[in-house]
């Protein structure tokens, strides 16, 4: 059995898309996941599973969020590895204490390289930094998310992908909590 852990992309933001954590927690405990964990009200769930694909593992978690509560939301689901690779590969830790603004969006897949270009090109106006390495996008915002112009919606558009946005800190805690998962 091994430990992942799942994104959802949108949930219990602006009252939109309703889940109480408790509650996902027993659904998915009792669909066959194993230890689940959730951390804080915006998706980030931590357990253990014999499926070993991370595709097939969002594409069930999908089928019962959407079975249960009809809402058909976007999961993007992570090996424990994958979170370690993540620490290990912001481009922007060094000098930078807030840890408000340094951001990583995990995508479904890999992103088009004309896309990472584009949004690339895109960031080059402003004060912001990017970096893409695989499935993931480094962000630096000096001046805070809630002030960048790279919103979800654009960032689909054209990157041919969807993905979620967590700040540096939920990810810090993400890997301290995937500790009992490894």
């Amino acid at each position: 059995m091994k430990g992942f852990v799942c994104l959802l992309r949108g949930i219990n933001v602006g009252g939109a898309h309703k889940i109480k954590m408790a509650e996902l927690r027993t659904l998915l405990s009792s669909n066959g996941f194993e230890n689940v964990t959730t951390y804080i009200q915006s998706g980030n769930i931590l357990f253990k599973s014999t499926i070993e694909s991370t595709s097939k593992i969002d594409y069930k978690i999908k089928s019962i969020i959407t079975h249960h509560y009809g809402y058909d939301l976007n999961i993007m689901t992570l090996s424990i590895n994958s979170l370690d690779e993540i620490i290990a590969s912001n481009p922007f830790l060094n000098g930078e204490n807030d840890y408000s603004k340094l951001l990583v969006t995990v995508f479904q897949t890999k992103p088009s390289k004309t896309g990472t270009q584009e949004v690339q090109n895109f960031v080059q106006k402003t004060d912001e930094r990017l970096d893409f390495k695989n499935r993931f996008m480094f962000l630096h915002c000096p001046n805070g998310y809630g002030k960048t112009k790279l919103t979800g919606k654009l960032l689909d558009r054209k990157l041919g992908t969807r993905g979620t946005t967590r700040n540096w800190k939920t990810i810090l805690k993400l890997e301290e909590l995937s500790q009992a998962y490894r």
